[in-house]
């Protein structure tokens, strides 16, 4: 019996070591997983924040590349109508400047007839003065007299002063318009120029910034997709958590009754024994009332 009693203390002590470790790597346990759930609770927001930060650069990125589309259209338009209106004054200004130059040869054949351009090529106002030669004449009939001057008047002489001062001032119109037309050349050139350079660097911005939506669209993929780990890990560790938890209220059905009664238990034991070497004792004579006692008493502390 005493053997008996000495292993059922031993089993005590070793079934309470048993449970101070589990309550404590339960305890353990639990509040790891409890910081892991909340650290990933804190990924998944953050990774959330980070989705919808990329998501609005996205759309300002794109919104970048219409407003810079609508940009170089409306550059191309303008160019158009500058270019249209460069054509326009290069027609004018040579049609002007080759009439004064018709007019400038006529008054040349009359008072500089050295001067005088042969030419057999017909300009845009050939046919307006063919057409005026050819009414005048019609408007001629017969024989043209021509009336001797008044007795008065002398010989006709030119008035080579005045022609000068007329072709003076035909030779500076076309000056003028031809300087016109050198400095309409030049900024139709610059034009042009600053035209192309801007469409270069819109298309250099707009594949720059194609390519950077494309990127922060594999960035914005990436961040959902770890995201998604992110729920899955947390329902996992939820559900580990929550065997965690069952494990520990099934150690507290197990180990609470033991644990408040250890010490009693091995008051009683250490009484029962004393009780038994007693009853040896009275064995060899000792008295046997007073062990019935005790050992009455050590039974009732054990709860047996």
């Amino acid at each position: 019996m005493v053997t008996l009693l000495g292993k059922e203390g031993k089993d005590d002590t070793s079934q309470k070591e048993y449970c101070n470790k589990e309550f404590d790597e339960a305890k353990d346990k639990n509040k790891d997983l409890k910081t892991k759930i909340s650290e990933i609770s804190a990924s998944f927001k953050e990774k959330q924040a980070s989705v919808e930060q990329v998501t609005q650069d996205i759309k300002e990125i794109n919104e970048g590349v219409q407003s810079l589309d609508e940009s170089v259209a409306a550059a191309t338009e303008n160019r158009k109508a500058e270019s249209a209106d460069y054509q326009e004054l290069v027609q004018q200004d040579s049609a002007a400047v080759e009439l004064l130059g018709m007019a400038k040869d006529r008054l040349n054949q009359f008072y500089n007839p050295q001067l005088a351009k042969v030419t057999t090529t017909e300009g845009p106002y050939a046919f307006v003065q063919v057409s005026l030669h050819e009414q005048q004449t019609e408007d001629i009939e017969g024989p043209v007299e021509v009336a001797p001057p008044p007795p008065t008047a002398g010989a006709y002489k030119k008035k080579s002063g005045a022609s000068n001062g007329i072709i003076s001032m035909i030779n500076t119109m076309i000056s003028d318009l031809e300087k016109e037309m050198a400095v309409a050349k030049v900024d139709e050139t610059n034009s042009q120029k600053e035209y192309e350079a801007v469409v270069a660097d819109a298309k250099e911005k707009r594949e720059g910034d194609l390519k950077e939506a494309q990127h922060k669209a594999q960035v914005k993929a990436d961040l959902e997709h770890d995201s998604e780990a992110d729920e899955q890990e947390k329902a996992t560790t939820k559900k580990e958590q929550q065997a965690a938890t069952e494990y520990t209220e099934d150690l507290h059905k197990k180990c609470d009754w033991l644990l408040a009664n250890f010490d009693l238990r091995a008051q009683a034991r250490g009484a029962e024994i004393q009780n038994l070497k007693r009853a040896k004792a009275v064995l060899a004579g000792a008295d046997y009332s007073l062990l019935q006692v005790v050992s009455a008493r050590s039974r009732r502390l054990r709860g047996n």
